[in-house]
């Protein structure tokens, strides 16, 4: 996702990678699948981001000027 911009409640559900470059949510909701999963996030504002891993080996990696003013991460 790159130069998102969301005031409401976004739902990603999925076993795949997840790469946020440049965006603003106001709520961001991730449920990764049973695989191996990476999300990166880098250049982004998150009123709240809660995200969780799922059944596999994950990594979460923030590469930088990024602001969360809630951050809750899951089975990472």
């Amino acid at each position: 996702m790159r130069n998102v911009t969301s005031r409401n409640i976004v739902k990603v559900r999925g076993d795949i990678d997840m790469h946020i470059f440049d965006s603003q949510f106001r709520d961001l909701q991730i449920q990764f699948g049973p695989g191996d999963n990476h999300l990166f996030v880098q250049n982004s504002v998150f009123d709240s981001l809660s995200a969780d891993g799922g059944r596999g080996g994950n990594l979460f990696e923030a590469a930088g000027r990024n602001r969360f003013n809630r951050l809750r991460l899951g089975r990472f």
